[in-house]
């Protein structure tokens, strides 16, 4: 069996770590006339404990090539650009906050999201993975 080096000794922690990335855009007016055609569905529950309410939940978005406001947003190669696009991000989150608060009956406070992005013959897929803790002055008003 080899040994590794072992521990080393740090003299000095750098305190800052660096992440570059290179963020593309596509026009902001196309990518709103796109999602007025997205076929979404959303799914997600309410669970109460003693800390608290928390919602759990997905929101799935298809854009249909057929609808792409631009030929170039019909490319499948676009997948790169549009998952790197940070308006298009941020408008999927506020339609995914809008789903996960329709379900859950009250207003979210802090949500984490995760956004995965693929592609399939019919159109650019988005899913949105919700977790969010709920404001709510009455635990009971989750179950009427």
């Amino acid at each position: 069996m080899t040994r590794g080096p072992g521990i080393t000794k740090i003299r000095c922690l750098w305190p800052i770590a660096v992440k570059q990335r290179t963020l593309y855009r596509a026009t902001l007016p196309l990518l709103i006339e796109w999602l007025g055609f997205a076929d979404i569905v959303s799914e997600g529950t309410v669970e109460t404990s003693a800390t608290g309410a928390s919602y759990f939940g997905s929101t799935h978005l298809r854009l249909p090539w057929a609808h792409a406001p631009h030929p170039a947003l019909r490319d499948q190669r676009a997948l790169l650009v549009l998952e790197s696009d940070p308006h298009l991000r941020v408008l999927i989150l506020r339609i995914a906050r809008r789903e996960a608060e329709a379900r859950c009956r009250g207003a979210l406070h802090v949500m984490r999201a995760d956004l995965s992005f693929s592609t399939d013959p019919v159109g650019f897929i988005v899913l949105s993975d919700v977790d969010a803790t709920v404001a709510l002055a009455d635990a009971s008003a989750l179950h009427s």
